[in-house]
């Protein structure tokens, strides 16, 4: 009996299409698996080139200021945002963790609060700082990350009510977790605009 088991497991693997090298499908921005979710997910609405700007210019960036400043952090842009993307995609992550927006706005706001200006524009020196266009994006996200911080600790509650004014949500049937995703999908936009206004 053991022997029928041990074979059907090879049978198994050989039909897996993970062991026979086949993608699993996957969301063609993302490249994540999908699953069910209450969430309307406004973050992969985003679009994989915006993503893709933001991972290789916020890792020059960060790359950039860690090498000049003693004792910066080590930030890796990918794994942040991929991690990102696997909570609001995959329903049992969250499940698992209850402070599963507290948990991503702290790692969330590392991508650029001890960023400053300067920072873009040493590293991407096509970025105007003085411009007040762009100037008023910075300050858009300065606005968001503040939402992170207090989500980051603990002040939910905050987090939620202050975004909503500050994105003008006035749907009262809105979930939380409906309202956090728009607000990682407009931080993530704003830095995208940030990195992608250079001067022409």
């Amino acid at each position: 009996m053991e022997d029928n088991k041990d074979e059907q497991k090879k049978v198994d693997k050989l039909t897996d299409p993970v062991f026979q090298g086949i993608p699993i499908e996957s969301n063609p921005q993302t490249g994540i698996a999908p699953e069910v979710s209450s969430i309307p997910r406004s973050i992969f609405k985003i679009g994989e080139e915006k993503i893709f700007v933001i991972k290789k210019y916020l890792q020059l960036i960060w790359d950039i200021y860690c090498k000049n400043n003693d004792g910066g952090r080590l930030i890796n842009v990918t794994e942040i945002l991929d991690n990102c993307f696997s909570l609001f995609s995959v329903t049992e992550l969250r499940g698992q963790d209850v402070f599963w927006k507290e948990h991503a706005s702290a790692n969330l706001r590392e991508l650029s609060y001890k960023l400053s200006r300067e920072n873009y524009r040493e590293a991407l020196t096509c970025i105007d700082i003085d411009n007040l266009e762009v100037s008023s994006y910075f300050d858009d996200v300065d606005r968001k990350i503040d939402c992170l911080h207090n989500c980051a600790h603990f002040r939910t509650v905050a987090c939620i009510n202050n975004t909503k004014t500050l994105l003008n949500i006035t749907d009262p049937n809105i979930s939380d977790d409906e309202v956090f995703d728009q607000l990682v999908a407009s931080y993530l936009n704003s830095i995208y605009v940030i990195l992608s206004k250079c001067k022409k």
